[in-house]
């Protein structure tokens, strides 16, 4: 009998804590699965098998096709690709910058979304995608440009919604220099430090950890100060 509430409790214990552990995350069990199931096609898409059989142009053009139910313009194909050959962006970060958008974030429901199309064949090369891959690479530099100015433009009208600032006008420009030349600057003796407040990690277009950067500041540097300022569009946090 003793041994029977033994094991009823260590069942018990298995399948409670699972359920405490979502509770904490906040997560559902769907979300749960959901999350093993892209980091599983994250994994994938960055290894080397993958890679040999879809190009880089595919890979971009299908992650559009899926997320956004369109095509990439000259502009977006151009940027992803410059991501990838000049800042070493792995495919992963890359499909997580398309998913992403312009809001720069990534829901659930846009989690669904690119899982709903099935499996990490989804990726799968067609000769349509390789059509479409051949027609941007070759679009012509004024369409490539068209493009970033429509996207600056539309970007604009987002985040203006009348609420502009008013920059200084030159009608108060006197308020400003009769401010400055009132002020008497002291003599005074000044400390030096010496340090370092542009330095990219893992986390855009660098190498290495936060953790390990200021480390180096600190330790190997022997800086004073230090600070890092990774590329904040490249930064992208998956829902969990």
């Amino acid at each position: 009998m003793k041994f029977t509430r033994s094991v009823l409790t260590i069942l018990l214990i298995l399948l409670v804590i699972p359920l405490v552990t979502l509770a904490a995350s906040g997560q559902t069990s769907e979300e749960a699965s959901l999350q093993a199931q892209i980091e599983q096609v994250l994994q994938e898409v960055d290894s080397s098998k993958f890679g040999s059989s879809v190009s880089t142009g595919e890979f971009i053009v299908r992650a559009y096709q899926l997320v956004d139910h369109r095509q990439p313009d000259a502009f977006e194909f151009y940027y992803c690709k410059l991501l990838v050959t000049q800042n070493h962006l792995t495919r992963s970060n890359l499909l997580a910058l398309i998913m992403a958008g312009d809001d720069n974030q990534i829901s659930w429901d846009k989690c669904r979304i690119l899982m709903h199309a099935g499996p990490v064949n989804f990726f799968k090369n067609t000769s349509a995608i390789k059509r479409d891959v051949e027609k941007l690479q070759n679009a012509p530099k004024e369409q490539i440009i068209q493009h970033y100015r429509e996207k600056l433009a539309n970007q604009a009208v987002k985040t203006s919604a009348g609420n502009s600032p008013k920059l200084l006008s030159s009608s108060n420009g006197s308020l400003v220099s009769s401010a400055v030349s009132g002020a008497n600057i002291p003599y005074d003796t000044y400390q030096t430090y010496f340090g370092y407040l542009h330095a990219h990690t893992s986390f855009s277009d660098g190498s290495g950890t936060p953790e390990e950067a200021y480390q180096y500041a600190r330790e190997i540097g022997k800086l004073d100060f230090f600070a890092i300022t990774d590329h904040g569009e490249l930064i992208i946090f998956w829902p969990w």
